[in-house]
């Protein structure tokens, strides 16, 4: 499934981070209940009841795939 999220965009949401890491989303949600530092790392940030996630920190840890043309 291929992902696309505009450039001007700072954050991931939830879902976009699930697809982009692998983890479901009550991993994540744990990992940040547990403080685990890899889930942290990932940068989330709660603004009421959303989590969005640093595109910066994502792409860090989980390089995008490009795809080249042969």
């Amino acid at each position: 499934m291929s992902l696309t999220v505009p450039a001007d965009r700072r954050h991931y949401t939830t879902a976009e981070v699930t697809l982009i890491t692998g983890f479901s989303r009550d991993t994540l949600c744990q990992g940040i209940r547990d403080l685990d530092p890899g889930v942290l790392a990932l940068g989330p940030t709660k603004i009421r009841q959303t989590i969005n996630w640093s595109r910066v920190a994502v792409d860090a840890a989980f390089p995008p795939i490009t795809e080249v043309a042969a």
